[in-house]
C-alpha cells in the first residue's frame, strides 16, 4: 500500500540551551507524512525516540521524546509530566517532544487547529503543573 505524501501538522515543545537562558518555544510545524521519523530526530535533536500516550479533552496524542534524555548530557528540565502529583505517582519527560496522533494501524497521523489549541491550553496547565510539582519536592529536594 502506498503512503500518500501528504502534509500534516504536528505540535513542537522545542527545548534551546544554546543561549545564556534556556528557552522554550511552542506551536504547530508542518512536516511531510512520509517523512515522519526523519523530522523526528532532527525536532528532538536525538538518535533513539519513544512515543507515550495521553489524554487531552477526551482525545488521545501520541508525545514522541528522546529515550535516552537521561543521558543526553543537556540539562533535564521537564517538559510533560503525566499522572498524579504524589510519589512515584507520575510520569516525568524531559527534553523536546512532537505531539501527534496515530491511527487504527499505528500510522501516525496530524492534528487539527482546534486540537493544537486543546494542546497550547494543556500545555501552559501542564507547565503550572510541572511547577507545582517541583514546589512539592517531587523531583528531589523541596523548594523554598
Amino acid at each position: 500500500m502506498k503512503k500518500d505524501n501528504k502534509d500534516m501538522m504536528v505540535y513542537v515543545i522545542e527545548q534551546d540551551f544554546t543561549g545564556d537562558v534556556p528557552s522554550v518555544s511552542m506551536g504547530i510545524r508542518t512536516i511531510p507524512k512520509d517523512e515522519f521519523l526523519e523530522n523526528a530526530y532532527k525536532i528532538i535533536d536525538c538518535h533513539l525516540v519513544d512515543v507515550r500516550e495521553f489524554e487531552c479533552n477526551g482525545k488521545y496524542y501520541d508525545a514522541w521524546f528522546d529515550e535516552e534524555f537521561l543521558f543526553s548530557g543537556k540539562p533535564l528540565v521537564p517538559t510533560l509530566i503525566l499522572g498524579e502529583l504524589k510519589p512515584n505517582a507520575f510520569d516525568l519527560i524531559c527534553g523536546s517532544i512532537i505531539i501527534a496522533h496515530s491511527d487504527e494501524e499505528g500510522d501516525t497521523c496530524g492534528i487539527t487547529p482546534e486540537e493544537a489549541n486543546d494542546l497550547a491550553s494543556f500545555m501552559y496547565k501542564n507547565f503550572l503543573k510541572i511547577n507545582k510539582a517541583g514546589i512539592m519536592g517531587l523531583f528531589g529536594k523541596k523548594s523554598a
